[in-house]
């Protein structure tokens, strides 16, 4: 799947929380700067056992971003084929997990 979101639509990103405790989550945005919050989603609750549908404001590019939550959640990116294909196209965001240190 190509990388990045689709910019426009209402649910660019589905993020599901399937742990009992509410989430908070940030969205941000990899560019020349660096990783910047992009603004309106840097701090969403996704209540315990619940889904919510996230839109790319206008103005978001449509590279690379980091999704952080202080709960386990699934992520799932809803882009737009492109090329005057019909429908979406639906790819997993891929987790990162602390990594142990090396001799622990």
């Amino acid at each position: 799947a190509p990388s990045g979101v689709s910019v426009g639509i209402a649910d660019a990103l589905v993020v599901v929380n399937a742990t009992p405790t509410d989430a908070v989550l940030n969205v941000a945005q990899v560019g020349p700067a660096g990783t910047v919050s992009i603004s309106g989603l840097d701090a969403v609750t996704v209540p315990g056992g619940g889904t919510a549908l996230l839109a790319m404001p206008v103005g978001v590019t449509s590279g690379e971003v980091i999704v952080t939550s202080t709960q386990p959640i699934a992520v799932q990116r809803l882009l737009n084929r492109g090329h005057d294909l019909v429908g979406r196209a639906a790819a997993p965001m891929i987790p990162h997990l602390p990594m142990p240190q090396v001799g622990e």
